[in-house]
């Protein structure tokens, strides 16, 4: 790869990639010197924001991965993956408002996202929104990705509110049959994380 590069030192793609290769490594801190280069190289590669902007979000910086996401969503405002990664950060961070809207907007694009209906459906039940509406996202999204643990935990959690408990027990034994061993199992609590990974954008043709 760095044959190429030096062949090809004004090849933003060839860049990229290096990124990802690094990132494959767990050489983070590389992959962002190869993002960045690849941007200064070709500032409209919307899937290159948005790679940098989720290695920034793996990191917890989520006020970088922000910028990078926004930089991106300037150049193509309907790009669905950087809505939906901007959704995870701003739930992340704890903005509501700002996750509920992103949300909105993938599913404005998009009304068979699975991953923004789930997360969607969550904020509505946790904070005051439209609960019927939250019920019906949770159950979309169940549709859409059956064998999701997250996504039934969702809708095992939001029946669990609303009292119909003999409903939400399938849910949550699916919930926890799906979790890798060893990670904690769901309960009646008051949940934090989102479901946080939308589709890569190298496999969705925003490279």
């Amino acid at each position: 790869m760095r044959r190429q590069i030096a062949r090809l030192p004004g090849s933003a793609a060839h860049h990229d990639l290096l990124g990802q290769v690094h990132l494959a490594r767990g050489e983070t801190a590389r992959a962002a010197a190869a993002y960045l280069k690849a941007l200064e190289l070709q500032p409209q590669r919307v899937g290159t924001y948005v790679r940098l902007g989720d290695l920034y979000a793996g990191s917890g910086k989520y006020d970088q991965a922000l910028a990078r996401l926004d930089q991106a969503l300037k150049v193509n405002p309907r790009n669905q993956v950087a809505l939906t990664l901007s959704g995870v950060v701003h739930q992340r961070k704890g903005d509501v408002s700002a996750a509920t809207a992103a949300y909105e907007k993938v599913l404005a694009l998009n009304p068979r996202s699975a991953l923004a209906a789930n997360n969607l459906a969550w904020l509505l039940a946790e904070h005051g929104g439209d609960k019927e509406r939250a019920l019906q996202l949770a159950q979309m999204a169940k549709e859409l990705a059956p064998e999701d643990a997250s996504v039934s935990d969702t809708l095992g959690w939001i029946l669990y509110q609303r009292g119909i408990y003999h409903r939400a027990l399938a849910p949550f034994k699916e919930s926890a049959a799906g979790l890798p061993d060893g990670a904690p199992r769901p309960r009646a609590r008051s949940r934090s994380r989102p479901r946080e990974r939308p589709p890569s954008p190298s496999r969705n043709g925003y490279a």
